[in-house]
């Protein structure tokens, strides 16, 4: 069975009045229950339509349907206690990002990849990993070999750090328990 939901701007649920006369709103459809596509519109024009693709559909016949469109396709694997979404955007049949986001099992993510829309080559420069627990927040940033460039401290008033300062004594910062976050590979941690 398909369902549709319209929301406003703010994701609260609206009518299908309400939202024929908002300049912005969503339109959800699930199916048997499982959200299917979302489509974001502005002044009654489709500006971008995410897509579940389930195990039976194929990227390449979608876009049949969306040939002057920006649409993002995306299909979500667990692998143990993580879940692994790849995501594919394209715009009018072009792809034009390709992206994989890692989450944990307390629903916190804790890495995004990006690759090259040609090779399909990890691009390790735009590779984030993050880390939260209940005392510290942490974003790493890694430079073209994958080694890590920059820890981004957002713990409140610490300051970043370089990844060359590690190991320094004036850097209290370890790579102990850390390991998984010192290079942009691998995807999971061991």
């Amino acid at each position: 069975m398909t369902t549709t939901q319209f929301k406003d701007f703010f994701g609260n649920e609206i009518s299908r009045e309400e939202a024929e006369v908002s300049t912005q709103y969503s339109v959800e459809t699930f199916v048997d229950g499982v959200i299917n596509k979302i489509e974001q519109l502005e002044n009654g024009v489709v500006e971008i339509t995410y897509y579940h693709l389930d195990a039976s559909e194929s990227i390449n016949e979608l876009l049949l349907l969306y040939p002057d469109q920006k649409v993002s396709f995306s299909t979500i694997t667990d692998i143990g206690s993580y879940r692994i979404e790849y995501v594919f955007l394209y715009e009018k049949g072009r792809l034009t990002e390709q992206k994989k986001w890692i989450m944990n099992k307390n629903d916190q993510y804790i890495c995004l990849q990006k690759f090259d829309t040609i090779t399909g080559l990890l691009i390790n420069n735009a590779t984030e990993k993050y880390y939260k627990d209940e005392t510290s927040s942490y974003t790493f940033e890694y430079d073209q070999s994958g080694n890590c460039f920059m820890i981004h401290n957002e713990t409140d008033g610490e300051k970043d750090i370089f990844g060359w300062e590690i190991g320094n004594p004036r850097c209290s910062f370890t790579w102990n328990s850390f390991e998984y976050y010192q290079y942009s590979e691998p995807l999971l941690p061991e």
